[in-house]
């Protein structure tokens, strides 16, 4: 089990997420599905967007899928 912090994109409220060792968590928020990047590579940033007065980066994985 860990521990994370992250800000929540619109208000910046800092979030401290529980991560069980099967992948739940607790403690935070999530609004719809993605799939998990698998394999080496990276994040491209590809644009960026204005989300209640914060700009936020839109990524794009390029890394495998194995």
């Amino acid at each position: 089990m860990k521990t994370i912090e992250r800000p929540c994109v619109v208000c910046g409220t800092v979030f401290e997420i529980t991560v069980t060792d099967d992948g739940q968590y607790s403690g935070g928020y999530y609004f719809g599905e993605f799939e998990n990047p698998v394999g080496d590579g990276e994040h491209k940033k590809v644009d960026e967007i204005d989300l209640g007065g914060r700009n936020i980066d839109v990524v794009e994985w390029i890394g495998g899928d194995s």
